[in-house]
């Protein structure tokens, strides 16, 4: 499958690793591939939604990137695209997670001019451990009670041996993936019923991308994979993307040995141990209220999901309706 190639909009040199260009470009598709997507453009992905019980179906236009739930910037280039698109109908409605990026506000200002309603809706948290001043001052940010938990917990690991390998070889990244994907299925079919790894197309999809990664070769981004063990035994597994003197935590899951020494916490803290020696100064864990996330996180970054209905489509206007309904309920049932 050809590579995304997105359009020259500074994001070449860009700081943030999903909208750099060599990044996006072994992306090769922004949502998963079940959710039966077409490109519009290098920066724009039309995917179909069922709402109503299945008796409706939007047209919504997604920006290429990682994921939805990270923060994205409407720049001038990707609003030029969007606006050529409305008048021939092929969206109904756009989704944009962001930050107060001041790009994005004068792009949206720019919309509702032009027509096009536009709907601010809460968006995702997402979760950064900074270490800039070190680990030590990571750990005295946190509680009083996290604190003494993670002494609890390191303490009780400590009798038993333990490493955190980084694993680099081809033959090592496929082994890793095969081992991930059979515990990822286990433990959320007993928690939910689903996986969404059950379905080859997404094994496929995230082992390919992240050997295209490794592939190009880029100075500043590297894919790195963690096994943590104890007594050499796996107990944790989780994919990192390096860039610059960031990481970002893209999926972990743990093994399910020893779980009486909460190995997803003790691995967590070794990575912070080992990016500290690398030189990384955040660690991004992304969205997700997990209580992992809310007790050993010291930064977090709240987004805004703007929900914007195509100035020519009665439906994306009738949906947009919809959703401000939606948030009107669920404000008064809280």
């Amino acid at each position: 499958m050809e590579g995304i190639k997105p359009t020259t909009d500074n994001a070449t040199e860009s700081l943030d690793l999903f909208e750099n260009d060599q990044f996006l470009s072994n992306w090769r598709q922004h949502l998963l591939p079940l959710q039966h997507v077409r490109p519009l453009s290098p920066n724009w992905y039309v995917g179909h939604k069922k709402i109503l019980n299945n008796t409706l179906t939007v047209k919504k236009l997604y920006l290429a990137g990682w994921s939805v739930a990270w923060s994205q910037i409407l720049s001038p280039v990707k609003l030029l695209e969007l606006t050529t698109y409305d008048a021939k109908k092929e969206w109904d409605c756009a989704s944009i997670v962001w930050s107060q990026a001041l790009e994005s506000h004068q792009a949206f200002a720019e919309m509702e001019a032009l027509g096009h309603h536009i709907l601010q809706l809460p968006g995702p948290i997402n979760y950064s451990i900074d270490i800039t001043e070190g680990s030590e001052a990571w750990i005295n940010q946190l509680s009083a009670n996290t604190r003494k938990n993670l002494r609890r917990k390191l303490k009780k690991v400590q009798p038993f041996s333990r490493e955190l390998l980084l694993l680099e070889t081809p033959a090592e990244t496929e082994t890793f993936f095969e081992d991930f994907f059979r515990m990822h299925l286990q433990y959320w079919q007993e928690k939910t019923g689903f996986s969404y790894f059950e379905h080859p197309a997404e094994r496929d999809f995230i082992l390919g991308w992240v050997q295209d990664l490794r592939a190009i070769r880029h100075p500043h981004i590297t894919p790195q994979l963690f096994v943590s063990t104890i007594e050499g035994v796996p107990v944790n597994l989780s994919l990192n993307i390096r860039f610059y003197d960031k990481s970002y935590g893209l999926l972990t899951i743990n093994t399910g040995h020893y779980p009486e020494l909460a190995t997803g916490f003790v691995a967590l803290y070794d990575q912070v141990i080992d990016a500290e020696k690398q030189g990384i100064h955040q660690l991004y864990q992304g969205p997700g209220d997990y209580e992992y996330k809310k007790h050993y996180c010291n930064l977090q970054l709240s987004t805004q999901c703007a929900k914007i209905a195509n100035r020519n489509s009665t439906r994306g206007k009738l949906y947009l309706k919809w959703l401000a309904h939606q948030q009107a309920r669920a404000k008064l049932q809280n």
